[in-house]
């Protein structure tokens, strides 16, 4: 509905410019400005009533600078508790699987380095 509306009102605006001449740009012009400020006043209003849906259901915005204002102890705390985390994520050791792995492929840059082939480079 919207796109024929768009192509109608375009259809419009180039027979006014084609028979009113000069005085169909300013008729044109003036129906451009008036379709802008009736888009912003829509925006405007949509965006008042999201607020006032937010507000009612205690919904907040991530974006807020006000979930921003942290003391120093509360961003440590943070930060300290996913250092933990990340450490918890991590093996501590090396396991059997990996230990082999290494010599495998050890053995086999030392066997490429006697054949005189540099795995390094293509």
């Amino acid at each position: 509905m919207i796109i024929i509306g768009a192509i109608v009102f375009m259809i419009g605006t180039l027979i006014l410019l084609v028979l009113l001449g000069p005085v169909g740009l300013i008729i044109v012009s003036g129906c451009w400005i008036g379709l802008l400020l009736k888009l912003y006043a829509q925006n405007k209003r949509i965006h008042e009533d999201l607020q006032k849906i937010k507000a009612q259901l205690g919904i907040e915005d991530p974006d807020d600078a006000a979930n921003f204002n942290m003391s120093d102890e509360a961003i440590e705390e943070v930060l300290l508790t996913e250092m933990d985390d990340a450490e918890e994520e991590q093996p501590r050791e090396r396991t059997e699987a990996d230990k082999e792995i290494e010599k495998e492929l050890l053995v086999f840059l030392e066997q490429n380095e006697k054949e005189g082939q540099n795995p390094g480079k293509a």
